[in-house]
């Protein structure tokens, strides 16, 4: 929300920073992404900061392969960790793979096939999150999460042909989701040829119960790349000497950007808003005292898709001029403008303005004005990638 508070609705009741609701509103839901909340005279923009609408594949390997041939595909039940009211029914293809819509990336999720569970946590849209082993026995399951929970899994960087800095830090989590112990297991890591990567390529798990899980330490970059992304894939494989000629195998796959681009806004009084990515994911921003302005720099991933900025929350006292550059110092003298009524009405996502900022990468911007109570909307296209260095 624009106030910066968490909301849960559900169909039956609603939270706000996990504590019960109770005050009377009404809701206009105007896109999958923006829900207006009115609470007498005043309204509040609600943004979806990791909506229902993303999706994550795998592949199940079973006791015999003949298990899915003969059911045509296996029957699973899958819980989000985070959201008890989630739950998910589905079945494989004949192959053993499974496509799962609906998630919200970012939560953990537990597949259970029958008496068996694993833990699965899709970062990103369309992640793939693996292989599941669900054999009688010893089995475990791999997950990447960054060492630092600030680390943002959706805003990885590549690095640039000038520059090797963008490197990343990662715990690969290996539990034991089987029935066994395991007593003399190794690991061997293997990636993609242009992932780059700091750790111990292999080594010993040793005693393992059911439910123990090991962090590994690894630090990840990825080299230059030309698409606005590129999905990577690490690899691992375990044996163990007491079960000769067994191997297991899993993947963790991760996101790297091709490259940032910074949303300066600047404002004459403080205002905020947020940046909504292609994907529904919003973040937000307030303008913050910078010399006689006020000001802030977002740095969002670089796409040819649209971005939507929204400006919201202004008041009695907080009316004020703002301007937004792409990659560009937009204009902080408010002197001489004069033309408030500049891009309106944009009030609404469906009202949006579109501007396409082909030439902002290295200069560009817009100027306009927040009035009381009122929302501005922006579809913003970023255009053709151009190389800069900051």
């Amino acid at each position: 929300m624009d106030t910066g508070d968490s909301w849960y609705i559900t169909s039956s009741a609603i939270s706000v920073n996990n504590n019960p609701f109770s005050r009377q509103i009404s809701l206009e839901k105007q896109s999958a992404r923006v829900i207006i909340v009115t609470e007498g005279v005043q309204k509040y923009g609600l943004y979806a900061s990791r909506p229902a609408t993303g999706s994550f594949s795998g592949r199940i390997v079973s006791d015999t392969a003949a298990r899915f041939a003969s059911l045509g595909g296996i029957r699973l039940i899958i819980d989000n960790l985070n959201d008890a009211a989630q739950q998910i029914i589905t079945t494989t293809n004949e192959q053993g793979e499974i496509s799962v819509e609906g998630i919200i990336p970012g939560d953990s999720y537990e597949i259970a096939i029958g008496d068996q569970r694993a833990v699965v946590l899709p970062h990103v849209e369309h992640d793939d999150v693996g292989i599941i082993t669900v054999t009688n026995g010893r089995n475990f399951k791999t997950t990447l999460r960054p060492q630092n929970p600030a680390q943002d899994m959706t805003r990885l960087y590549a690095n640039r042909a000038y520059s090797n800095a963008n490197t990343y830090s990662f715990f690969l989590d290996i539990e034991n989701t089987g029935t066994e112990t395991w007593t003399a297991a190794t690991y061997l890591l293997s990636f993609s040829y242009d992932l780059n990567f700091t750790g111990s390529r292999t080594g010993i798990l040793g005693t393992t119960p059911p439910g123990y899980k090991y962090s590994l330490p690894i630090t990840l970059s990825c080299d230059p790349v030309t698409a606005p992304f590129v999905m990577q894939t690490a690899a691992i494989r375990i044996t163990d000497p007491s079960v000769p000629g067994k191997i297991w195998d899993d993947t963790v796959s991760v996101k790297f950007n091709r490259a940032p681009v910074n949303f300066n806004i600047k404002s004459s009084r403080p205002v905020q808003g947020v940046i909504i990515t292609p994907a529904a994911r919003a973040y937000r921003f307030i303008t913050e005292p910078s010399g006689d302005v006020f000001s802030a720099t977002l740095a969002m991933p670089w796409t040819t898709e649209d971005y939507l900025v929204v400006f919201s929350g202004a008041e009695m006292g907080t009316e004020a001029a703002y301007s937004l550059g792409i990659n560009a110092d937009p204009p902080s003298d408010y002197r001489f403008f004069t033309d408030t009524w500049r891009y309106e009405p944009n009030d609404t996502e469906a009202q949006a303005w579109k501007l396409e900022m082909h030439t902002a990468l290295m200069q560009g911007w817009i100027m306009a004005y927040l009035h009381v109570n009122d929302f501005d909307y922006y579809r913003i296209n970023i255009g053709p990638y151009v190389e800069y260095v900051d």
